[in-house]
């Protein structure tokens, strides 16, 4: 076989790879079960196979030198130099031979360096989506075993993905069910069952200062923002008294929970009374239900119940659901009917009832 047939073969060669590769990438990587958020899935797609990416001694996947990619690039210029020099420039064999050889290096290096910066650039980007998936819930949409594979669709950015999954709580996932993304290891993502949330019973008491923003209007931004500060150390001093957690503060309002309703409007009449002190008119809104705890945050039908009892609330005013006038029956705590109202985004009617002014047991008349 002469140098010329060598050529021809080498470039038809790496021009025949580098299509069907692309080809393979497209149907393989393009559909992707997660292309474009998980890391490897992107390498695949442009047309890597499992054999281009290495890992090194800390376990960081890397671009291999003999990759498709540079294996293609050098062949492909190796040939096509050498059918250039032979033909064109009409060298013999004996010159076009290393010229061939070194422009098919050089051009393989320079692919080879572009592509491994393409490559940790995706890396890194890939590390950040994966830090995203991690610890979001996933529906499984085929059966997880014990020992295999299933596999599982999640919605990030808008968007449906489909992985492979396996688990890594050691139970069967079955499908249909929610499973909660816990690791993902090459492409693999390891799920486990969601944790059971934390639900309690408790009272929760919303305050929320009237008439703000025209008394900041007339004290100006020092004097208030020290007003501020003195009415949530009053309030906090009388969560304390009273054994209530503080949940949220917004502005100059307060989410605080109670173990026991008594003490959560016991709670409410102090504070009344001690910002009134300062010049300050509040008004507070409770309500008893079962509030699901998020890390230091209260949710749930409770809170948002809580939170519209409040809005109803007149300057000065304790206003509760009759769930809690219900459950401090016989605690010596008069209350005035307030009439059914709708509370915005809560379905049905609600009774609310205020409390009377002066009769909240231990409290000082607040005429």
């Amino acid at each position: 076989m002469g140098i010329e047939a060598i050529y021809l073969l080498s470039f038809v060669a790496g021009v025949v790879y580098a299509l069907v590769g692309g080809v393979m990438a497209g149907v393989l990587g393009g559909h992707g079960h997660n292309a474009g958020l998980v890391g490897h899935d992107l390498h695949h797609g442009m047309g890597h196979s499992a054999d281009a990416l290495h890992a090194d001694t800390e376990g960081e996947v890397q671009l291999s030198p003999i990759s498709p990619v540079t294996i293609t690039m050098f062949g492909t210029s190796f040939g096509g130099v050498g059918l250039i020099a032979t033909h064109a420039l009409a060298l013999p064999a004996l010159f076009s031979l290393p010229i061939a050889l070194l422009s098919g290096l050089i051009i393989a290096g320079v692919a080879f360096y572009a592509f491994s910066k393409l490559f940790q650039a995706t890396e890194s980007s890939s590390e950040a989506h994966v830090t995203e998936l991690v610890g979001l819930e996933a529906e499984v949409i085929t059966p997880i075993p014990l020992q295999g594979l299933g596999e599982i669709a999640y919605v990030a950015r808008g968007t449906r993905f489909t992985a492979p999954a396996r688990s890594e709580d050691g139970k069967p996932h079955l499908a249909p069910s929610t499973v909660l993304i816990a690791r993902i290891t090459h492409n693999i993502f390891c799920v486990r069952e969601p944790a059971v949330p934390n639900r309690m019973l408790a009272t929760v008491l919303f305050t929320d200062i009237v008439g703000s923003t025209e008394q900041a209007a007339a004290l100006g931004d020092r004097r208030w923002r020290d007003l501020i500060e003195t009415h949530h150390s009053a309030v906090r001093r009388e969560l304390t008294r009273f054994q209530g957690r503080e949940i949220d503060t917004a502005g100059d309002g307060f989410l605080a929970i109670f173990d026991q309703p008594v003490q959560a409007i016991h709670c409410a009449c102090a504070i009344s009374d001690a910002v009134r002190q300062l010049g300050i008119e509040i008004r507070a809104g409770l309500h008893t239900g079962e509030c699901e705890a998020v890390g230091d945050k209260m949710r749930g039908i409770a809170v948002h119940i809580g939170a519209r009892v409040a809005a109803l609330a007149a300057s000065g005013e304790i206003l509760l659901s009759g769930t809690v006038k219900d459950l401090v029956a016989g605690a010596g705590i008069r209350f005035e009917d307030r009439g059914r109202h709708v509370l915005k985004g809560i379905p049905g009617e609600w009774r609310l009832f205020a409390v009377t002014r002066g009769d909240a047991p231990g409290r000082r008349s607040w005429h």
